[in-house]
């Protein structure tokens, strides 16, 4: 999951390759992409005029570039290059390793995807069947703990997300209470 920079929209890709547009407020959800071999990298724009990604249709193929433009809702090949826009995760991995221990991290990485934003990253730690939430920051460096996200219950194929404005200021996740799924949007 992913915010745009206006933080109108959410990017959500789900674990069958599949990419969805969100609309925060209205809660309109669009599918964009369904492809067949895969899909990496989808981003806004600088502008959130265009939605970015990789994609390829045959997993021997090379990845192309795409996007799909959101006042058109068309989608058609770019010849624009995409650069992650964050540094990688290992980076933030090895920095919240001075707080939490790496095996934890690593564990808790397996069920919810940490978000990323300028500066900082938010994660989820399990112990035992309690999830907590964290935002650890660089610079200062800090690492500070949000709250308890509830309990996970369920086996390794269950994965969740978070996903974060890129100031930090708004963090939208999957939460599963009982049998349920649901998505929260919350601001920090």
């Amino acid at each position: 999951m992913r915010y745009s920079h206006d933080g109108d929209y959410l990017l959500i890709h789900n674990v069958d390759n599949s990419l969805y547009l969100l609309h925060v407020f209205s809660r309109t959800l669009v599918q964009i992409v369904d492809p067949q071999y895969g899909l990496k990298m989808a981003q806004f724009s600088a502008n959130d005029k265009h939605i970015q990604y990789h994609i390829r249709d045959d997993e021997n193929v090379p990845w192309k570039v795409w996007q799909y433009d959101l006042d058109s809702r068309v989608a058609s090949p770019s010849s624009d290059k995409l650069a992650p826009q964050n540094e990688p995760l290992a980076v933030w991995q090895a920095r919240i390793s001075a707080f939490i221990p790496s095996d934890m991290i690593a564990d808790s990485m397996r069920i919810y995807r940490p978000a990323i934003f300028n500066g900082g990253i938010y994660y989820v730690i399990r112990q035992g069947h309690q999830l907590s939430l964290y935002r650890y920051t660089h610079n200062p460096r800090q690492n500070t703990y949000i709250g308890e996200l509830g309990f996970y219950g369920y086996g390794a194929d269950v994965s969740l997300s978070l996903a974060t404005s890129s100031d930090g200021s708004r963090l939208v996740y999957n939460q599963v209470t009982d049998f349920e799924y649901d998505i929260v949007i919350n601001t920090l």
